[in-house]
């Protein structure tokens, strides 16, 4: 009934040969749902700042972000929060989180938000809660203190997207800190 997709990457080329081929399986997911029968319960959210992505029909259940005015909604990353602005309804609301880095991150928390924002609308503050309270998984732009250390552990199944994200996220992370790289 609900999809996401966040990025069209590069990504394991070994299998589909090329990234129009990864395009073209990750969209077989918007096409399911977006040619659902039952319109009042499918809805999907995609990022519109990806060139794929940006190509994809526009249908009455599709929720879309941009950090252009293009999209359903607008969205700005700054200084550890990422503001998300409804550009028909003049909606807005920030999302802290001192625990992830990278504007790719508070991207995907921004496309969590809006999924889980049209599933539990009751919820807001909740929903709120859970975007300032999440926590990255083991090894995915994760800060790590051993020993008085700091450490920025991204060790995860990477690939040339991925690691491109990473290595952008920790050179942002070294200059909010005013660390040289």
């Amino acid at each position: 009934d609900f999809g996401i997709i966040t990025t069209i990457g590069v990504a394991h080329l070994e299998f589909f040969m090329s990234t129009d081929n990864i395009f073209l399986e990750i969209r077989s997911l918007f096409d399911y749902i977006a040619n659902r029968s039952n319109e009042e319960k499918r809805f999907f959210v995609l990022n519109d700042d990806d060139s794929y992505l940006s190509t994809l029909p526009k249908y009455d259940g599709l929720v879309s972000f941009s950090t252009t005015d293009k999209s359903t909604y607008n969205v700005v990353v700054n200084n550890k929060c990422i503001k998300v602005v409804d550009n028909s309804n003049k909606y807005s609301i920030t999302l802290e989180n001192n625990n992830i880095v990278g504007e790719h991150n508070y991207k995907n928390l921004a496309c969590c938000y809006l999924m889980a924002k049209q599933i539990f609308n009751d919820h807001e503050k909740e929903l709120i809660e859970s975007a300032k309270n999440f926590m990255p998984t083991k090894n995915r732009s994760e800060l790590v203190t051993i020993e008085g250390k700091k450490y920025f552990c991204d060790a995860y199944n990477a690939n040339p997207s991925s690691m491109k994200a990473s290595i952008e996220s920790f050179i942002e992370y070294c200059a909010e800190l005013n660390v040289s790289v």
